[in-house]
């Protein structure tokens, strides 16, 4: 079945943040959440490339990000949290 993937991150700033994965081909992901808030559904990358998972507000402290329905080919790569959301990831 689908598989998930989860990163905690212990104390994040307040603010407002984008999310981006590094998505091998034929991944998919069924729905990225922070903090058990959805931020995005039905991901899927189609080529080896960056992908902007979604928007995260958050009130600063504790961090959860979690990957869920994960297809059995899916690779990520990389995970970049960013607060200059302009500026997508090139490496």
């Amino acid at each position: 079945g689908p598989g998930s993937a989860s990163w905690a991150l212990p104390d994040v700033p307040a603010g407002t943040y984008l999310l981006w994965a590094r998505l091998d081909a034929d991944t998919e992901i069924g729905e990225v959440k922070a903090n058990q808030a959805a931020v995005a559904k039905g991901i899927r990358g189609k080529v080896i490339n960056w992908c902007a998972l979604g928007q995260i507000r958050h009130p600063g402290g504790p961090l959860r990000l979690q990957l869920d329905g994960l297809n059995a080919q899916s690779r990520v790569g990389r995970l970049v949290l960013t607060n200059v959301p302009s500026e997508a990831p090139t490496e």
